[in-house]
């Protein structure tokens, strides 16, 4: 028909937070599909910060998994308080 759509590329993902203090973190995951680990986008301490953008796999620079279903994970630690939360895909639809 068109319409279905079949896969969805991530492209990016907008992450706001308080402003970090020594002994706080953020982390961000996600999972494609049926996979059963997370997969860790990003790893966030910097002092001071306050927001992130991630275009790929910030360990590797590895681009970012496709698939029907995309799900994420956020874990604060050490009081850190997540204020929002973004993300942007790419969708490819069947023939």
């Amino acid at each position: 028909s068109g319409t279905d759509v079949n896969d969805k590329r991530l492209e990016k993902v907008d992450i706001t937070f308080s402003k970090l203090t020594s002994g706080q973190q953020v982390v961000v995951k996600y999972k494609v599909d049926d996979a059963t680990n997370w997969t860790t986008l990003s790893t966030i301490t910097t002092v001071g910060l306050y927001s992130r953008t991630i275009r790929a796999i910030e360990s590797t620079g590895a681009d970012f998994g496709s698939g029907t279903e995309v799900k994420f994970r956020i874990e604060s630690t050490g009081g850190a308080e997540i204020i929002g939360f973004d993300a942007e895909a790419s969708f490819f639809y069947a023939p």
